[in-house]
């Protein structure tokens, strides 16, 4: 395919276009979309507390409709606006701290009115509560919409079409709200520009394509993913080839580095890279822990109605007690019983042994993942729980002995130490949790390795942030049943 295919030529730089539909496109829907659910957050607050008896005339808050320009403007400050390339985690970030920087504000201004009395601290709690919610619900859903639209995305070019370029374009492409769209491949070894048909419609070429492509007034980022050159090599390729891109990521070969909490350092013009890892620091640990009580102990009370009926159900409907424990491997590889709703029949080994023994597929799908699709030890009810979690409950009594976390890596048996590898080393140093990266991942569609390097990357990468954008995934995942069996 040639550059012409692209119209490259067609298409000439016109003086500030590129800024107007940037702004239009991936800026404008954001905006609007957090203004509404501002206003929707704000006016639940209001009538909430009307209908539970305030004295107040709900148009009284009317005026303080205004305060979204304050909000949009520190979203703007914490980069809730730069809607490409921001990790989802870092967007909730971004909300929490804008929306309460901007509630203490409006807090502060309130108080030194001379009808500061008027205005109820309710109203300003639960606005500052359901903005959060709100604005990030706005948010994923927009996102899913403008994922599925095909002028959605930055038009993005990769130099490299190696294992790393090939990998880069399948992670954007899987995950289009991102807000990358590749439009181009280049790679000097024709070798590596050899079957790419899996990425679509895209342009294929040599690297000195990148210059005319690199003159589009659509086509801004550049991604360099050829982490095996010589760093003088790799140096030359971006001057000569990206440097007409207004940005450029570079890929480096730093493979299993934490990505979320790295920050750029300049030590005397050499480039350095200063790596966190929050939960081997005790104020993060107790912060987590702190957190494990409090959020078990509250959700504990209000799923206790369910959690006798799930009992019930268990034991009406098959031989054996309704609990089930299982020897995990913990923190600091210390051994704890994991609790469960019994989901299987009693005596459940002998059974398995048998189907593997007359199944190979089914054999060989257990020694890949550890799991099976068709299990003949699941019992009825069983299935139910399994599909929808709830038989995991339980382990909320784990998280308060101590034993686990409500988010953390998926918790493993003895036996599954040695397919951790060098990576157990990371495993060991935090709790296991009852959900986790690989739950709201794919969770049985995945393979093991990928697991593993869940679990990698979580203890990497480990926030308040991440725990909670899990967390809120999980739901998500428990309520649509995905990658459950």
């Amino acid at each position: 395919m040639s550059t012409n295919d692209l119209n490259v030529h067609r298409l000439k730089p016109v003086a500030g276009d590129r800024s107007h539909s940037r702004f239009v496109h991936h800026h404008l829907p954001f905006l609007l979309v957090d203004s509404l659910a501002m206003l929707c957050a704000a006016a639940v607050a209001v009538l909430v507390r009307y209908a539970l008896g305030g004295q107040f005339e709900p148009v009284f808050y009317l005026r303080v409709g205004l305060f979204v320009f304050a909000f949009i403007a520190a979203f703007a400050m914490v980069g809730l606006y730069r809607t490409v390339m921001l990790h989802p985690v870092m967007e909730i970030r971004g909300i929490f701290i804008g929306t309460t920087f901007t509630v203490l504000l409006i807090g502060t201004l309130t108080f030194f009115e001379r009808n500061a009395g008027a205005y109820s601290r309710s109203i300003l709690f639960a606005s500052w509560l359901l903005i959060v919610v709100f604005v990030w619900l706005g948010r994923a859903i927009l996102r899913s919409y403008l994922a599925k639209l095909d002028w959605w995305g930055v038009p993005t070019v990769i130099l490299g079409t190696g294992r790393t370029g090939r990998q880069a374009a399948r992670l954007l492409k899987r995950s289009p709200q991102t807000g990358l769209r590749v439009v181009a491949m280049l790679d000097d070894d024709p070798s590596a520009l050899a079957d790419l048909s899996e990425f679509g419609p895209v342009h294929f070429g040599p690297l000195s394509d990148a210059i005319d492509l690199a003159a589009i007034r659509a086509i801004e980022y550049a991604i360099v993913a050829i982490p095996h050159l010589p760093s003088e090599i790799l140096g030359d390729v971006i001057e000569r080839y990206a440097s007409g891109f207004h940005h450029v990521v570079i890929i480096p070969d730093l493979l299993g580095i934490s990505s979320l909490d790295v920050d750029a350092r300049d030590i005397g013009g050499i480039l350095g890279l200063t790596v966190s890892h929050q939960l081997l620091h005790r104020l993060p640990q107790a912060t987590k822990r702190s957190f494990d009580l409090a959020a078990t102990c509250l959700g504990g009370a209000l799923i206790a109605p369910l959690l006798c009926a799930i009992y019930l159900s268990v034991r009406l409907t098959s031989r054996g007690p309704a609990f089930y424990s299982q020897p995990r491997i913990g923190l600091n590889g210390a051994t704890f019983q994991a609790w469960k709703f019994r989901s299987m029949v009693v005596d459940s080994d002998p059974v398995l042994h048998e189907h593997l023994s007359k199944n190979p597929d089914a054999a060989e799908e257990w020694r890949r993942t550890q799991k099976l699709k068709l299990d003949p030890r699941v019992t009825r009810i069983g299935k139910v729980l399994r599909q929808a979690s709830l038989d995991e409950l339980p382990q909320l009594w784990n998280v308060i002995r101590g034993d686990m976390s409500l988010v953390g890596p998926r918790p493993i048996v003895q036996g599954e130490i040695s397919r951790y590898g060098r990576k157990y080393s990371l495993y060991k140093k935090v709790r296991p949790g009852i959900t986790g990266l690989w739950q709201v991942s794919g969770r049985n569609n995945t393979t093991y390795e990928e697991r593993v390097a869940f679990d990698e990357y979580y203890v990497r990468n480990w926030s308040v942030w991440l725990d909670l954008y899990i967390l809120s995934r999980t739901i998500k995942v428990v309520l649509m049943m995905e990658g459950a069996y």
